[in-house]
């Protein structure tokens, strides 16, 4: 079947998944993929995983813990890292290139090791409830650096189409994971001052972490993906709304990926911010003259769904 046959662009069409109802699970389950991600209604859906520690509520809040709200701490505080070091030993070791943190100039980049950039900002019993976002995580970004990577691989011969499902809602949780904890470590900034010296996080996005999911229209918006070989650096920019006094958003670039999460459910998120870009896609293509690669991501089934086609050619 040709490129045209298959792209949505040319179709109208979703396109068609691989995977067979008898075959492993694309999203890593270990189940087959008929008794997992496989709608009754031929579509795929992966459920978020569950955030909330295990067993019976301890009744404690641990100071240094942004969750010490739920009343569920553990006694021992955990050393966190600001973004899970799966998803940055991604980018090539234990050292990862940073900027966009307030100990940097605006245009200044640093090379850092992984083990450095840590914060006791959560207990262990909350560190763990969320391992499965960051195991996640990892696994999603490790996607992409293959996507990114094989896109420039010449000596190949294969046109293999390669294919990836993930829960959006996931994704968007461990990025607002992500903003919380960078907060929380004062590694965010604005003009060179951290934002939690003078602003804060709409506490209802605690909840959401929680045990929630985002409210449309807030969530992911993907930027128009530009293939570059030369590699951007792995940039955090925080988003904060001055009048109101709040952080309310974070837009991470990752290789040729730039992903914004906007989570403030009170805040007003205007066309500059959100044009251009593309709210909660189905899928990212990004293709070559021989091969193109997917990422599927899927979301709770709403009335106002639309088929969101993030691609890039090379």
């Amino acid at each position: 079947m040709g490129r045209k046959a298959r792209d949505p662009e040319h179709t109208g069409k979703e396109p068609t998944p691989p995977w067979r109802p008898d075959e492993p699970c694309p999203c890593g389950s270990s189940r087959l993929y008929a008794q997992c991600c496989l709608g009754t209604d031929g579509h795929a859906y992966k459920s978020p995983v569950g955030r909330r520690p295990p067993g019976p509520q301890t009744g404690f809040s641990h100071g240094r813990c942004y969750m010490g709200w739920s009343q569920d701490c553990a006694q021992q505080i955990s050393g966190e890292h600001f973004v899970s070091a799966g998803v940055l030993t991604q980018l090539g070791g234990p050292k990862v290139k940073l900027n966009g943190v307030p100990w940097l100039a605006a245009d200044e980049t640093k090379i850092l090791p992984i083990s450095s950039l840590t914060g006791n900002i959560l207990c262990k019993r909350h560190n763990e409830a969320f391992s499965r976002l960051d195991a996640m995580a990892g696994t999603f970004f490790a996607a992409l650096k293959l996507i990114h990577d094989d896109i420039f691989d010449r000596k190949t011969l294969s046109k293999r189409w390669k294919w990836f499902l993930f829960s959006g809602e996931e994704l968007e949780l461990w990025l607002l994971k992500t903003a919380i904890g960078l907060f929380h470590s004062g590694a965010v900034a604005k003009d060179k001052k951290r934002l939690g010296d003078s602003q804060t996080i709409n506490p209802a996005c605690y909840n959401i972490l929680y045990r929630g999911i985002l409210p449309a229209p807030r969530g992911l918006y993907v930027e128009p993906i530009h293939i570059s070989k030369q590699v951007n650096q792995f940039q955090l920019q925080p988003l904060s709304d001055d009048a109101g006094q709040q952080m309310v958003g974070l837009r991470m670039t990752y290789l040729s990926f730039s992903l914004l999460l906007l989570f403030d459910p009170n805040a007003t998120y205007g066309p500059s911010i959100t044009g251009s870009k593309t709210y909660r896609p189905s899928y990212l293509m990004v293709r070559n003259a021989k091969r193109t690669h997917t990422v599927m991501l899927t979301w709770v089934p709403t009335t106002s769904n639309v088929l969101g086609v993030v691609r890039a050619s090379f």
